[in-house]
This record gives structure tokens, C-alpha cells and sequence, in this order.
């Protein structure tokens, strides 16, 4: 046994001035000391009252859980709780508070705060959250599924306007169950999608939709949908705003009765369109497809828009304008519609007529078909400085069905089609045919055709490549000559 006196600042930083063989020898210790006991190589202090305290532990297993200011056992170093959860609320100081699910997390959050994921989630049950005015979600690149085989709505408004964002997440519906992924029922809610996927996997589901009867639905941005349940809509609103999401779907990919949609692709693998608005709002910025309906189908005013259809319409207008827009078919018609004026658009078929017009102008247009008419006239018409073409149809401009005063003005007409069925105009009682250039390619087509006979008015009009432009059975409806200023009353 030996007590010797040193002063040392050991490794750990502790400077002690005393060492001991033993435990035998700490009662030779002075008071408020600190000492080095060589038998277990550690440092113990002696305070006023003559207690040693033990300030370190050699650690020999188990687990470590707590300490206390006095001494440190193996048995004490055990259960430790560590913070953890699967979602998580940081507070301004960075320090977070972790929640089980999503229902407490949401429960707890106050507007401006975001709630995070930390792993992938699975809901087998009816789980429904509501969301928060404020209270945002960043996935962290995680997945939220909601595997049900109820009619769950996902997430809900719960009739409250909600501006809020998702982003870095993916949400799948999936399930035997019919429901929607986010519903919406406030005309206020201001509902993002930053990087934030929806994957609908269950039948007749919608990934974004109104629910509870409601008809309103607000405004909805940057969502990514993809829907490969049979009849599944992306997104269905009664009434909202739709800009910039992307969807695909079985069924239509977009849709909404009273609103716009900006910005946007729609497309539709079924037999749904890929772009469907109602009556009121337009369309703008936007691209439909579908497999075997229409590409867009619109009545609302449509803008820089383009519509595809493999087996239907590319576009189909329903008493409202068009304006530079582009509809193509492989199937039908390009643009199909009525009751309006469409001005500076492009209608392209490689398998039907071109262009469709029924009570309607078209200005400034752009009309071709490989295999039929590159547009069809019905009822009362007009076509105004357009190209009219057609690679290998009977007749570019069919009007066989209108009715009362139709016209083809300052258009050029043009037949690549080298056979003498191949004519440019099929004429009618009613048409007037002013300051065109109509062009056919075997000298045997007319320009102006009529299977029988017919008088109309055409005059100012230049024919090339046929030898009898006009045919025999079409008789000029204008007796008027030009005056001396070269005026004349067609």
C-alpha cells in the first residue's frame, strides 16, 4: 500500500495530485482532492466530507443508458431512449420532435411548420388526413402508400381553404378500393406539388378530385400523376385551376367542368381523353393525348394548345375559339367542331379528313390529310387564308353538306393526288369561291367539281394543273360586271 504525492494533468484533462495503490489506501487522501488509483487506472475526487466519488467508469459490456454525478455502474448503462420516429417537426432552433404517424404528426403542427418523412409509410387501414393551412410535407424522396380496400380519400381539405405544399414525395393509392389520393371541396385551397409523384393503382381511383359532393376544388400545381388502374382518372374537378401537372392515366387524364388548365399534359392510354374542360374558364399552354379518345375536348376557349388522338379527334370545340392551336389524328379528324371561329391553327390526319367545321370560320389555318378531305364543311361555313391540302384524297375541300351561305376566301388548295378522282373543290349551290389558288396535279381534276348539276359563285380565283378547271356541270351564279373602278357585287 503507498499513497504518493504528484501533480499530473492527465489525458482526460483532470489534473490530480495524489496516487494510490488501492482503495485501501483513499483514506490517506486529503479532502477535495482529486487522485489516480493504479489498481483500475482511474480518477476519483475526495470532496469536503471525505466521499470518494467516482468520475469514470472502465466499461466491461451491457448498455449505457444514464449517468449521475457520483458513480457510474454497469447495471445504469442500460435502455437507453434515443429520439426517433418516422415523421418529424423541427422547431426554430433545429431540434425535432418525432411522431409515429402522420395523423399525430399533423395533429401537432402549427402553420409554417413542415412536416418531414423519414422512412417509406404503408396505411393498410382507412387512414384520411386532413391537412393544415401552412403545414407542409417534404417526403425526403420518400413513399406514402395507402393500400385499402375502402373508398379512403387519402388526404382532405376537411371543407377548409388549404395553402400548403408537398414536395420530395411519391403517394400511391393502391388497393381493392375506389377513392381518391387528395381530395379538395374549398375554392381557396392553394394545393403544390414540388417533385411529388402520385401513383394510383386501384380501379376507377382518381389521384387529385373532389370529394364529399362539393364543387369546388381551388388551384392545383406541379403534381406528376400516373394511373395504371383500369378507369382511373388523374385529376377530376368540379371546378379549380389546374397548372403545370403532367398525367397519365387509363382513363381521362384531365378533367375539369368550370375552370382552366394551364401549362399542362393530359394523356389518356384507355379510351378516356387526355385533356376534357367543361363550359366555363380555357385552356392554355397545354398538350392532350389518347389512345382511342380525344386528345383534347374543349368548351372553353383553347390557346397554344396541341391535341392527339391515335383511334379518335385530335381536338374536338364545342361553340368556343381556338387560337393557334394544333390537333392531329391518326385516325379521324385533326379538329373537329362548331359554332365558333378558330383562327391560326394546324389540323393534320394521316387516316381521315383534316379539318371539321360545322356553323364555324376558320382563319389563317393550316389544314392537310394524306388519305381524305383536308376540310369538311358543314351547314353555313367560311374559310379565310388558309392552306388546304391533301396528299392523296378525292377532294381538299369537301362541301357537299352545306346548307346556307358558305365561302372558301384567299385560301390555297392544293390536290398532290395524281389521278383524275383527285379534284380540288367539291362545289355547292351555296359556296362562293373568291381570290383562291387551287392547284390539282392530273390535268384531268377539276379545281371546281360537281358530280351534278350546280350554279355558284366563284370569281378572282387562279386554277393550275388541269385542263378543265371548272367542270361542265357548274354554271357561274354572278351576272354582275365590274364597274369602272372594278368593283362588282358577287
Amino acid at each position: 500500500m503507498a499513497i504518493t504525492q504528484s501533480t499530473i494533468r492527465n489525458s482526460n484533462g483532470i489534473t490530480f495530485t495524489y496516487v494510490v495503490d488501492s482503495s485501501s489506501d483513499w483514506s490517506g487522501v486529503t479532502n477535495n482532492t482529486y487522485f489516480k488509483d493504479l489498481s483500475d487506472g482511474l480518477i476519483y475526487y475526495k470532496n469536503s466530507s471525505g466521499t470518494v466519488l467516482q468520475q469514470f467508469y472502465q466499461f466491461t459490456g451491457g448498455s449505457i443508458s444514464s449517468l449521475t454525478a457520483t458513480t457510474i455502474s454497469a447495471a445504469t448503462y442500460q435502455n437507453i431512449t434515443v429520439p426517433s420516429g418516422v415523421w418529424g417537426i423541427s422547431n426554430s432552433g433545429g431540434t425535432y420532435t418525432y411522431y409515429s404517424t402522420l395523423t399525430l404528426a399533423m395533429s401537432a403542427a402549427t402553420t409554417g411548420q413542415t412536416i418531414e418523412m423519414f422512412a417509406d409509410v404503408t396505411e393498410s387501414s382507412a387512414v384520411t388526413i386532413t391537412l393544415k393551412n401552412g403545414v407542409n410535407i417534404n417526403g425526403n424522396g420518400h413513399t406514402y402508400t395507402l393500400d385499402t380496400s375502402t373508398t379512403t380519400t387519402g388526404f382532405i381539405d376537411g371543407g377548409t381553404a388549404v395553402t400548403m405544399l408537398f414536395s420530395n414525395i411519391t403517394l400511391i393509392r393502391k388497393g381493392a378500393g375506389a377513392g381518391i389520393m387528395i381530395g379538395l371541396s374549398v375554392a381557396g385551397n392553394r394545393i403544390v406539388g414540388n417533385s411529388t409523384f402520385i401513383k394510383i393503382e386501384s380501379n376507377s381511383s382518381t389521384g387529385i378530385g373532389t370529394y364529399g359532393g362539393a364543387v369546388f376544388s381551388g388551384y392545383i400545381n406541379g403534381f406528376t400523376i400516373t394511373c395504371t388502374g383500369t378507369l382511373c382518372a388523374g385529376i377530376n374537378l368540379v371546378r379549380g385551376y389546374i397548372d403545370d401537372c403532367n398525367v397519365v392515366s387509363t382513363g381521362s387524364a384531365i378533367v375539369i367542368n368550370i375552370g382552366t388548365i394551364t401549362n399542362s399534359y393530359g394523356e389518356s392510354t384507355g379510351s378516356g381523353n387526355g385533356i376534357n374542360a367543361g363550359n366555363t374558364g380555357y385552356i392554355a399552354n397545354c398538350h392532350g393525348k389518347s389512345n382511342t379518345g380525344y386528345g383534347i375536348n374543349t368548351g372553353v376557349p383553347a390557346y397554344n394548345s396541341n391535341g392527339y388522338s391515335a383511334g379518335s379527334y385530335g381536338i374536338v370545340f364545342t361553340a368556343v375559339p381556338l387560337y393557334n392551336c394544333v390537333g392531329v389524328s391518326a385516325a379521324n379528324y385533326g379538329i373537329w367542331g362548331y359554332g365558333e371561329i378558330i383562327n391560326n391553327c394546324i389540323a393534320i390526319s394521316s387516316a381521315g379528313g383534316a379539318l371539321f367545321i360545322q356553323n364555324a370560320q376558320a382563319n389563317n389555318c393550316v389544314a392537310y390529310s394524306s388519305v381524305s378531305s383536308a376540310a369538311v364543311m358543314f351547314n353555313s361555313s367560311t374559310i379565310n387564308n388558309s392552306t388546304l391540302r391533301t396528299l392523296s384524297g378525292s377532294i381538299v375541300v369537301n362541301t357537299a353538306n352545306v346548307t346556307t351561305y358558305s365561302s372558301l376566301k384567299n385560301c390555297s388548295i392544293i390536290n398532290d393526288w395524281n389521278n383524275s378522282g383527285g379534284h380540288g373543290v367539291s362545289v355547292n349551290s351555296v359556296l362562293t369561291v373568291l381570290n383562291c389558288s387551287i392547284k390539282v396535279t392530273n390535268t384531268l381534276s377539276n379545281c371546281l367539281n360537281a358530280s351534278s348539276a350546280v350554279t355558284m359563285k366563284y370569281a378572282n380565283n387562279s386554277f393550275e394543273g388541269s385542263v378543265t378547271p371548272v367542270n361542265s356541270n357548274i354554271t357561274q351564279a354572278i351576272t354582275n360586271t365590274h364597274d369602272n373602278q372594278g368593283n362588282i357585287l358577287i
